[in-house]
């Protein structure tokens, strides 16, 4: 029986830069040439442990079959982060967690 061991987990890509505009709640990660603009909306969860966002697509660069929105949880304390995208299935790292990592951290959401 051969086992086939899965890839070692890729780091977060360089060169991403991020904007954010609170008053419309619209985050922009530019990435690669392209850019990517979603519409956060935020809530507590776990008692206030555990930030959760649905990022919606609103325009951008985006591939044929993506979905329309992504799940992403951030720990209060920022130490971990889930997506339901592709990216952090593969790599449990996307723009996604990586940009909402950021916002928690530089306390964007602190409530």
């Amino acid at each position: 029986m051969t086992l086939k061991l899965k890839t070692p987990a890729k780091p977060a890509k360089a060169g991403r830069t991020l904007s954010w505009d609170a008053a419309a709640g619209i985050l922009t990660v530019k990435q690669d040439g392209k850019e990517y603009i979603y519409l956060v909306d935020h809530r507590l969860a776990c008692e206030g442990h555990v930030h959760a966002f649905t990022l919606t697509k609103l325009a951008g660069s985006y591939d044929a079959g993506d979905p329309a929105c992504y799940e992403v949880t951030v720990a209060a304390d920022t130490s971990e982060a889930k997506c339901g995208c592709k990216g952090w299935e593969f790599r449990r790292a996307c723009k996604h967690s990586d940009g909402l990592k950021l916002l928690v951290a530089r306390g964007k959401y602190n409530q």
